[in-house]
């Protein structure tokens, strides 16, 4: 009998100690570079740089007309958060893609200029805002959820791949 308790003791034991999902840190270098934006909205030519020193850059090149960012990202569990910082130059500022599939069209409520007294922010170059964006990390590729609350659709997805 005193066998028999031992067995199970020490199976209990080995399950516990091997089956118990193991918090092993991200790797950041994984994040580390060049992500191109992979999305069906405008097909401009997006991406996005994350530096070792846990700053990024944002760029997107369209016909008319370019946008930007820079600021600092963190890796938050399965995330990774991005959030700008506003640059002392005059431009008009738009959110990281918060806009209904249905239309490309921002409301004048979400367009706004980095500093509110500059008079005339260029009008083909423009600053994006991350605040608290957040990229779920998936293998090799970082997905983001748009959920605009006004927006009647299903949330888009933009996925970030190498």
């Amino acid at each position: 009998m005193k066998i028999f308790k031992l067995f199970i003791y020490s199976l209990i034991i080995h399950f516990v100690l091997f089956s118990c999902k193991k918090n092993i840190p991200f790797d950041m270098s994984k994040i580390h570079g060049q992500w191109k934006i992979k999305s069906d909205t405008m097909q401009t030519g997006e991406v996005l740089i994350f530096n070792t020193d846990k700053t990024f850059t944002y760029k997107s090149v369209g016909h008319i007309a370019e946008s930007f960012s820079h600021g600092n990202w963190n890796i938050r569990e399965d995330s990774l958060i991005l959030n700008s910082i506003m640059p002392n130059e005059c431009f008009y500022v738009f959110p990281f893609i918060e806009k209904c599939k249905s239309s490309h069209a921002l409301t004048d409520e979400l367009i706004y200029k980095t500093n509110l007294e500059c008079e005339s922010p260029a009008s083909n170059k423009f600053f994006i805002e991350f605040k608290n964006s957040k990229f779920l990390i998936k293998k090799d590729s970082l997905i983001h959820f748009l959920a605009n609350k006004n927006c009647e659709e299903v949330p888009e997805k933009i996925i970030l791949h190498r």
